[in-house]
């Protein structure tokens, strides 16, 4: 079943953390003990989000290692994403596959939050945050979740959609929000940097 959620609430519901007692440990470099969920937990949030009909894989071989490319239905786009993994000392060639694929939905936000070190935040603590969270607070959680984007490309997209708004282009607006949703960090960094009226006029841009 095709999942009618907004690409705000997706990409809200693949960040939201697990419960702690499904977060996995094992030690790490130096016996530093390293926080993970596994492709299967991964495949299942896909699945939970945008349903098994929502989402594809497709793998690759780059320079030797395996690089997968993850696409997300997110409203009427594919969101396309890659990364790539070599072998592993666990699980050798298998373990290339289930690393690429989590490290390419860890660039959709799935369990990033568990690359950040700290305590682990539980799925309560996070809807509550997410409940408070407004427009004053959007530095904050920007740099809480990692969201790093070309600040230049950034100010191009602010620019030309503020002179969307300004002209009532609903035309040129759309092609802005469709370009920018495909790019997910950016998505999420202009959702959360742009004035309210600038936003609401290019989303409903993209509904004419």
């Amino acid at each position: 079943m095709e999942s009618k959620r907004t690409p705000d609430e997706i990409m809200r519901l693949l960040k939201r953390p697990w419960p702690t007692d499904q977060v996995k440990s094992r030690k790490g470099p130096a016996g530093k003990m390293l926080s993970y969920v596994d492709a299967r937990q991964v495949m299942a949030r896909l699945d939970e989000v945008v349903g098994p009909e929502g989402w594809q894989t497709r793998y690759s071989e780059v320079a030797g290692n395996c690089c997968c490319t993850l696409s997300i239905k997110m409203g009427d786009e594919w969101v396309a994403k890659s990364d790539g993994a070599g072998e592993t000392s666990i699980e050798g060639e298998k373990g290339q596959f289930s690393d690429a694929f989590k490290r390419a939905a860890v660039s959709f936000g799935v369990a990033r939050y568990l690359y950040l070190g700290g305590n682990l935040m539980s799925p309560e603590e996070y809807d509550k945050r997410v409940a408070k969270r407004s427009t004053s607070v959007s530095a904050t959680v920007i740099e809480e979740e990692g969201i790093e984007v070309d600040q230049e490309v950034f100010s191009q997209y602010v620019s030309q959609l503020t002179v969307a708004f300004e002209m009532e282009d609903q035309m040129s607006a759309k092609q802005l929000w469709t370009e920018v949703k495909q790019d997910g960090d950016m998505y999420v960094y202009l959702m959360a940097k742009l004035p309210s009226k600038i936003k609401t006029f290019a989303r409903r841009s993209c509904e004419t």
